[in-house]
């Protein structure tokens, strides 16, 4: 593991003090949904994905995550 060392720049410093949102697990933001689709994308909590290989799958196919929002 790096260190921050005896004397770091401004851009080091920062870089070293966030890792942890690294460590923690980035979020993807969903945003609006128009880009993602239902099946085989990871926007469900804990990177879960809907599977297109379940029964059904072709009903929602064309499906985005904004067609589920109010």
């Amino acid at each position: 593991m790096a260190n921050v060392g005896h004397n770091p720049n401004y851009v080091w410093c920062n870089i070293m003090h966030a890792r942890f949102l690294v460590r923690g697990g980035a979020r993807w933001r969903i945003g609006s949904g128009v880009n993602i689709s239902i099946l085989n994308e990871r926007w469900l909590p804990n990177g879960e994905f809907i599977s297109s290989d379940i029964s059904g799958a072709h009903f929602v196919h064309n499906f985005t995550v904004n067609s589920m929002m109010n």
